[in-house]
Order: C-alpha cells, then sequence, then structure tokens
C-alpha cells in the first residue's frame, strides 16, 4: 500500500476512535418533579450484587412515577464520570391528598419543576 492510503486509513480510524465514546453517551434522564396521586409503595428488598470497581456507587432500587401509576426501578450499580459527584436518592413528599416525587440524580443534575407538577401546583393554590 502506498503511504498516502496508509495515511488515510489511520486518520479515518483516529476520527472512529475519537467519535466512539460520544455516541456511547447515554441521553440525559428526565429529572422532572412530579405530581403522584398516591403513596409510593413499600420499597423492595434487594439483594446487592458484588461491587463491580471501588468508584461505583449502589444505586438502591426505587418507585418511579410514570403517568398514573408506580413502576418499580431495580437497584443497580452506577459510576459518575467524576468523584466529586454523589448519588441522590429519590425523594417522596405529601403534598396535602398528592405526593411530590423527585427522581434520583447525581448532585450535579439539576431537578426541576416538570408542566404536570406546575399545573397541579397551581390548581391547588387556592
Amino acid at each position: 500500500m502506498s503511504r498516502r492510503i496508509l495515511i488515510s486509513i489511520a486518520a479515518a480510524a483516529l476520527v472512529a476512535c475519537l467519535a466512539a465514546p460520544a455516541l456511547a453517551q447515554p441521553s440525559p434522564p428526565n429529572l422532572e418533579v412530579r405530581i403522584a396521586t398516591s403513596p409510593p409503595p413499600h420499597v423492595r428488598h434487594e439483594r446487592i450484587p458484588p461491587r463491580p470497581d471501588r468508584d461505583s456507587v449502589w444505586a438502591k432500587g426505587y418507585w418511579h412515577w410514570e403517568g398514573s401509576q408506580w413502576n418499580w426501578v431495580g437497584g443497580r450499580w452506577a459510576r459518575s464520570e467524576d468523584r466529586t459527584h454523589r448519588w441522590v436518592a429519590p425523594r417522596y413528599k405529601r403534598e396535602g391528598s398528592a405526593w411530590r416525587y423527585e427522581p434520583p440524580h447525581w448532585s450535579h443534575q439539576q431537578v426541576v419543576e416538570g408542566d404536570e407538577y406546575r399545573r397541579w401546583k397551581e390548581e391547588h393554590r387556592r
């Protein structure tokens, strides 16, 4: 092969390697406060598998409000991109006859009030 072809192949391989991590990144989670019409069920007992590495933290299973029901999300080992970030467990707080739900997230991520929650809050402010 000529030197020119080898350089072109090497350049293409380098670009592909640099682009691969960007493609592998998961999309950001939906970090919106939601309002639930019922309290979350009791937490399920989970067996924690061995830690895969020293930088992983156990993210306990939790109840996630989706649409009009609670869905169980099993626990898992999670790893932050930055060792200074901490895992924040979900929060459930009674508001009148409903429940405010804040999904779990890393400490550097921002949880915002979703449209559904804002509408509910306005309707129940009176």
